[in-house]
């Protein structure tokens, strides 16, 4: 049996990932409005702020094989793919776009 505790938290975590995962969507729109691509969007490159806000930091990578397919490296595709593991919440999921 999960206490009740450890239910609100799971929920809390998902409303939370949900948020960052938008955010981080929203900046990679924002960028590529201006004609900017990111290039390195992954869980790793995702922190979260006091007020729990997602910020995109630079982890010094330009391409991370764990989240994006080489041919997908430094572009739109590339970044939205690896957005996407963003709701998961971990650094250590699966590989996206194999």
């Amino acid at each position: 049996m999960v206490s009740a505790s450890a239910e609100g938290a799971r929920i809390r975590g998902r409303e939370h990932h949900a948020k960052w995962k938008k955010q981080v969507r929203e900046l990679l729109g924002n960028l590529y409005a201006h004609g900017m691509v990111r290039g390195d969007v992954n869980p790793r490159n995702v922190m979260s702020n006091e007020a729990s806000a997602a910020r995109v930091i630079d982890s010094g990578e330009r391409y991370n094989a764990r989240f994006v397919v080489k041919e997908n490296a430094e572009t739109e595709r590339g970044d939205l793919r690896a957005a996407s593991n963003v709701d998961v919440g971990t650094a250590s999921s699966n590989p996206a776009g194999r």
